[in-house]
């Protein structure tokens, strides 16, 4: 197999979901339904805090960070909860607003993710 042929560690392994400025999921990749159960149809023009389990972080509304890391908790469709590691970094383009790419993989055991809630520092 040549290196041309061989798939992103992301097809293996973790999800693409995009968000807009606002949160609103724009694209909800084939990986990212089989990990967390939802069809695109369901989350796609959304807001990705919905599906969240803990408070959302802030990062693309407060416009104050170009990437994140941490966990994200995700609530599945018959009530259980899976915590993924996440990476997510802020795209923009001249003739189109900023937006977020985020990859999401299963999180190591015992890793756990503090977000800030602005003023509470």
């Amino acid at each position: 197999m040549s290196t041309i042929d061989m798939p992103h560690p992301a097809a293996k392994h973790g999800a693409l979901i995009t968000i807009d400025c606002r949160g609103c999921t724009t694209m909800w990749s084939p990986m990212a339904q089989t990990m967390l159960g939802y069809a695109p149809q369901q989350v796609i023009g959304r807001s990705l805090n919905t599906l969240l389990a803990t408070p959302a972080p802030t990062f693309w509304t407060q416009k104050t960070e170009a990437e994140w890391a941490g966990t994200l908790a995700f609530n599945l469709p018959h009530g259980h909860t899976r915590h993924l590691f996440a990476q997510a970094c802020c795209i923009g383009m001249p003739d189109r607003e900023e937006f977020w790419l985020i990859y999401i993989e299963p999180a190591a055991a015992g890793t756990e993710c503090v977000f800030l809630i602005p003023g509470s520092e």
